[in-house]
């Protein structure tokens, strides 16, 4: 239905082609997904990097961040992650290129920055 408006709507302007409205739409269905679906990541690898920087834990601090259900949105993929689904360790491969270098020195406003600057770089 939004796709068919998103059309009726483009045959108003001379210069745009259907393709390209199609192009447009489904690129912009394909970003919120993504948006949707990665939404707190970084509070996930945040709070894991606390435990890990912080408290000296190792990345078994997933199994803390997922008994607490901080991330209710999240649970599944750290469900998945600690039941060491098929696809592997998704998430400690992540966390150990992207997030583990960050200094436990940083400020915890500096990681979380770092942090939420990064997520969307592990996912290209």
């Amino acid at each position: 239905m939004v796709y068919i408006q998103a059309l009726e709507i483009a045959a108003g302007f001379p210069n745009v082609s259907p393709l390209l409205v199609s192009y447009g739409f489904w690129e912009d269905i394909r970003s919120m997904e993504f948006d949707h679906s990665h939404r707190g990541l970084d509070g996930l690898y945040f709070e894991i990097w606390k435990q890990v920087a912080k408290a000296k834990m190792s990345f078994g601090a997933l199994l803390e961040v997922h008994s607490k259900d901080m991330f209710p949105s999240l649970s599944i993929h750290t469900k998945q992650e600690l039941e060491n689904a098929a696809w592997g360790h998704q998430m400690k491969d992540f966390y150990d290129a992207d997030v583990a270098g960050i200094d436990k020195m940083d400020s915890d406003d500096k990681a979380r920055e770092l942090i939420t600057e990064t997520v969307p770089e592990m996912f290209p």
